[in-house]
């Protein structure tokens, strides 16, 4: 089933019945009764989005007048089995529709996705120059930490210019990753939790 299909009708069924991971030319236009509601709105910049959670991907959308929405995005992950944060998810792809590219959204919608549903979104394994932009901008706004899997520990904050990122995104580098946090909610001691020599119970 196409989206042009999901037009006519409300989203039920098998989630591989769904293609909403991948974006038209043309914009898709949806009502909100049509998804079944949607979960939170959120608004940057004077303008109102939708997001919606649908088993392994989060799907965005602009809220036009009334219950009207536009199709703009999604993002998928998958689970982090980790006990360093909490509620880990590990993205593996976005995408914004072109014609909503270049103002920030993707970094909005990561954001949005952290303070809305409360996950902590992990870095995948191999980033590419937009992926590694949308982190920077991260580290700027929020806390994002440096997590090594192997060792079991969180080693400092990433900062844009602190950090080499050939020792983060290489093709041996499969036990660190970075993940997006909230300081007060997901521990009690900043400076014990960023201390490198402290391991994470």
């Amino acid at each position: 089933m196409k989206i042009k299909d999901l037009m006519e009708m409300p989203i039920k069924g098998n989630k591989d019945d769904w293609d909403f991971n991948k974006l038209s030319d043309e914009i898709q236009k949806y009502t909100i009764s049509q998804l079944n509601g949607i979960d939170v709105i959120v608004k940057k910049n004077n303008k109102k989005y939708a997001i919606k959670k649908d088993y392994s991907q989060f799907l965005f959308f602009e809220l036009k007048e009334g219950e009207n929405l536009n199709y703009i995005g999604y993002l998928t992950f998958t689970h982090f089995n980790t006990k360093l944060v909490k509620n880990p998810i590990q993205v593996q792809e976005i995408e914004i529709h072109k014609k909503y590219r270049r103002q920030g959204l993707a970094t909005f919608f990561y954001e949005s996705i952290h303070n809305k549903y409360g996950y902590s979104l992990i870095s995948d394994e191999i980033q590419y120059e937009n992926s590694r932009r949308i982190w920077k901008s991260l580290s700027q706004k929020g806390c994002v930490v440096i997590l090594n899997t192997e060792n079991n520990t969180v080693t400092e904050c990433y900062k844009i210019h602190n950090v080499d990122d050939d020792s983060i995104w290489c093709n041996s580098c499969h036990s660190i990753f970075l993940a997006l946090v909230t300081k007060h909610h997901y521990f009690e001691n900043l400076e014990k939790y960023l201390n490198p020599t402290n391991e994470i119970k």
